[in-house]
């Protein structure tokens, strides 16, 4: 059997009303999506969302040149496990 992620999430918001979890928005300075179409859904449905802006950096912080380590640096602080 395979589960679908998407579907999960989507019958959490059908049954919750909102995402039972804390969200981390990694945002680039230069990114072409407006950061207000993603930031303010997201405050919408889930229970906290921390925004961190990455100077230098488009839509891709992961590969790009100016803020692929600080991204690195984040996404290890923020998932810590």
């Amino acid at each position: 059997m395979v589960i679908d992620p998407m579907a999960v999430e989507m019958e959490n918001f059908r049954i919750y009303g909102h995402a039972p979890y804390s969200v981390v928005v990694v945002y680039g300075e230069y990114d072409p999506h407006p950061f207000e179409g993603v930031e303010e859904p997201l405050r919408r449905v889930a229970k906290n969302v921390k925004s961190i802006l990455l100077p230098k950096c488009g839509h891709t912080p992961w590969i790009e040149r100016f803020a692929k380590d600080d991204f690195y640096k984040l996404f290890q602080e923020e998932v810590a496990l």
